[in-house]
């Protein structure tokens, strides 16, 4: 299989990387059974990243873009996260009141999902560590691809002086996220059962914080 090239994400990127955590966001397979706006999720999940730190943003590339690896080191990303995330969020609470996810029930049930991840779900993160979210679109996932996204972003990391990194994994007995991540040399910071994904994912699954020193 031909090796995909990795390089520096940029604006034009924007779509493809939305599409891809779109089409990966429950462990790999696509939102659309659980949360129907895609726009919204999009805007949950990466785009404080593109906006914010787009410089520690990389994507995977053959043909297409097939991949990226999207990061923040900035002390202050947390909050301004949380700022763009309060407008989402608010959307999304508008569009449940209104009643425009009332055709899909899994998209109404969304906001008190996020609100119970938010309260009771979340595990601890490593203080001062910079963070990392990846996906790859099904049939280009190998470890040799992972490794790679990884390398580059942790030699973006390296450059600015940070000395530890995590991300947020979710994992149950039926799959060995738990393993793959220590063999990339992640090690589990904490975890927290979850029913963020309701039936479509195990009942043990679990929230993990994985932390990596660099």
């Amino acid at each position: 299989m031909k090796n995909a090239h990795i390089r520096h994400y940029t604006r034009a990127d924007r779509d493809a990387v939305r599409h891809i955590c779109c089409e990966t966001g429950i462990r790999g397979q696509a939102i659309d059974s659980f949360f129907s706006d895609r726009d919204l999720w999009a805007d949950l999940i990466v785009e404080p990243y593109l906006r914010l730190e787009p410089e520690l943003a990389y994507v995977a590339e053959m043909e297409d873009i097939i991949g990226y690896v999207i990061g923040s080191s900035a002390k202050e990303f947390g909050r301004k996260a949380l700022r763009h995330r309060m407008r989402t969020i608010g959307q999304i609470a508008w569009n449940t009141i209104s009643g425009a996810y009332a055709s899909h029930p899994e998209s109404n049930k969304f906001l008190w999902r996020l609100v119970r991840l938010s309260m009771m779900e979340e595990p601890k993160h490593p203080d001062g560590a910079a963070q990392i979210h990846m996906n790859v679109q099904e049939g280009n996932r190998n470890q040799h691809l992972w490794k790679r996204l990884l390398a580059t972003i942790e030699d973006a990391f390296r450059q600015q002086g940070m000395k530890q990194y995590y991300a947020e994994v979710f994992s149950s007995s039926d799959r060995r996220t738990a393993r793959l991540y220590q063999r990339l040399g992640f090690e589990i910071y904490d975890k927290k059962p979850t029913k963020f994904f309701g039936h479509h994912l195990p009942d043990d699954t679990v929230l993990m914080c994985i932390a990596k020193v660099l």
